[in-house]
């Protein structure tokens, strides 16, 4: 009985490092996939607003979409591993405000976009911490 109750307890604390270690991953990677997509957006901007070639602005848009795809795929896998929906809003959030700094106004309305995804990240990061540290 007492050896069942420590391989039992052995068995959860290997799952919970388990999910703890998931966690810390897809958390990881969905940071690095804003951050990636809101240098995406930033060029996507640049390229719209600067009048580059028609073939600059479809190219930058496109991998705005390929970003974009990937960001919410990590999405998916933040809310199918957190309890927390707090951090799913975050995560969210973030997602969206990143979706829209190619409709900045002018380059200050960018800069301020651009700051907020950070700040909206660093939320996200809070939330996530909770649960892997």
């Amino acid at each position: 009985m007492l050896q069942s109750r420590s391989t039992s307890r052995s068995e959860m604390f290997a799952r919970s490092e388990r999910l703890r270690e998931q966690r810390l991953a897809v958390y990881g990677e969905f940071a690095k996939v804003i951050m990636t997509y809101r240098r995406a957006e930033f060029v996507r901007w640049d390229s719209a607003h600067r009048q580059l070639p028609e073939a600059a602005r479809l190219e930058a848009k496109a991998e705005c979409y390929r970003i974009r795809a990937s960001a919410w795929h990590c999405l998916y896998q933040v809310d199918f591993l957190s309890d927390d929906p707090r951090l799913v809003d975050a995560a969210t959030r973030v997602l969206d405000i990143t979706a829209d700094l190619h409709h900045a106004a002018d380059d200050e309305d960018l800069r301020v976009r651009g700051v907020r995804v950070r700040e909206e990240l660093r939320r996200f990061v809070e939330f996530g911490s909770a649960q892997v540290l």
